[in-house]
């Protein structure tokens, strides 16, 4: 599903663009009479703009999707736009533009219908502070505790819970104010390790307490493990092999070490007076069959319009400031996992129409590198041609050598240690 998922958003990213060229080039005049698509023979024809289209076989795959010119009753590969030396630089910089701004408009289009749709569900910062955060070994090394209630962050307090994690990520960390044991602090951090820290270990730095001590049991699984050893709804797990474990993320953590085996669960149970001792078999994931009870309050919200029409923007400027990771040294750019872990920053559950848009989002921020599959490739190609002119595979060397001497660059100081 998720090949399909990178297909298919390639495949309107590439016609989008194509379509947002096609337009720039008819008002500026760059256009040719006759275009066929697709292979012979031609099983259909039609005007448009006073532009003939041929539709010949279409093979449903980006690289043998062709577009051919039709010169007399020959076909041409259409010459990329950048090599059209007969029109001027200007109009061929605004056609490779008028392609990235057609897929911003489509794109944020796309969010926006997404966002105005769909009612969200969302943890406020209030609820969170209920019960504090739990957290791990990153977030203490930033010098948060477990069962802390972050209040602001550099002095502004965030409405929701994900955009105090989105902050700890993609802005500068200056000053974190805090409640802990009735308290008020503050943490000024004196460096970013805990940045490196995050990353390395894939660390979510802080994440709500979704249950209370003692995990009380929502619901059993029928015929599970946890079924067949006895345990009931309602019951509240104390002790896990005699050892009391006051937050369930570290219990869950516990339990993972104990794959295919036997745990003894210390359990408290309402009409009975002190602990009942039951084994239970947990799977090979840990698992043994039981929900319990959350104790987190999601508040839930329908986008309003103006809202929707920003969702795009504010997705943009989250992802470039994430930038800032690629270019980080050392530690820093080798956990980088690409766009897929900077997006993981911003977790949250997608439908294809959000899958899409958020994958031309994410195309039209790479585009400002010369990469070999982003429009800044041709950018590059096209600023060097009025000084050499080049051949019509430029931009594909062009991208790979600049992008083979940054990640040089980038490993200089590890390749220093190494040699030196």
């Amino acid at each position: 599903m998720t090949l399909l998922y990178w297909w298919l958003s390639y495949v309107v990213i590439g016609a989008t663009l194509l379509l947002g060229k096609a337009i720039t080039c008819r008002l500026l005049g760059i256009f040719h009479n006759h275009y066929q698509i697709g292979f012979s023979p031609v099983v259909a024809r039609f005007k448009l703009f006073q532009v003939t289209f041929s539709i010949g076989i279409i093979v449903p795959l980006p690289w043998l999707f062709k577009l051919y010119e039709i010169h007399d009753t020959a076909k041409q590969r259409i010459t990329p736009i950048w090599m059209r030396r007969e029109f001027s630089w200007i109009k061929r910089f605004s056609v490779i533009v008028g392609g990235l701004v057609f897929l911003y408009l489509v794109s944020i289009s796309l969010q926006a219908l997404n966002y105005y749709t769909t009612e969200h569900s969302y943890l406020s910062l209030d609820d969170v502070n209920k019960n504090g955060v739990y957290v791990d070994s990153a977030g203490m090394e930033l010098g948060l505790r477990s069962e802390d209630k972050i209040i602001e962050f550099n002095g502004e307090k965030p409405e929701r819970f994900s955009q105090l994690r989105s902050k700890l990520f993609t802005e500068d960390l200056k000053k974190l104010t805090l409640i802990r044991n009735d308290s008020i602090l503050e943490i000024v951090p004196k460096s970013e390790e805990w940045i490196v820290s995050a990353l390395t270990t894939g660390s979510r730095l802080v994440r709500p307490i979704r249950t209370i001590f003692p995990f009380k049991i929502d619901s059993v699984l029928i015929d599970g493990n946890a079924y067949h050893a006895g345990l009931q709804k309602g019951d509240a797990i104390v002790t896990l092999n005699d050892d009391t474990i006051y937050f369930f993320q570290d219990f869950a953590y516990a339990m993972g070490k104990h794959k295919n085996s036997v745990v003894r669960l210390g359990v408290k149970r309402s009409d009975q007076d002190g602990l009942l001792s039951l084994a239970v078999e947990t799977n090979n994931n840990g698992m043994v069959g039981i929900m319990t009870e959350s104790a987190l309050h999601y508040s839930t919200e329908k986008n309003t319009l103006l809202g929707s029409l920003n969702s795009g923007n504010t997705f943009i400027a989250d992802y470039l400031s994430a930038f800032k990771l690629i270019f980080a040294p050392k530690d820093e750019l080798r956990t980088l996992g690409g766009f897929q872990s900077i997006g993981g920053l911003f977790p949250q559950q997608y439908k294809i129409l959000q899958i899409i848009s958020m994958m031309m989002l994410v195309y039209l921020c790479f585009s400002i590198f010369p990469t070999p599959i982003t429009e800044g490739r041709y950018l590059v190609a096209l600023l060097i041609d009025p000084m050499i002119q080049l051949p019509k595979n430029a931009p594909a060397w062009i991208s790979w050598i600049l992008l083979i001497l940054l990640a040089l660059l980038a490993n200089l100081v590890d390749l220093m240690e190494l040699f030196w």
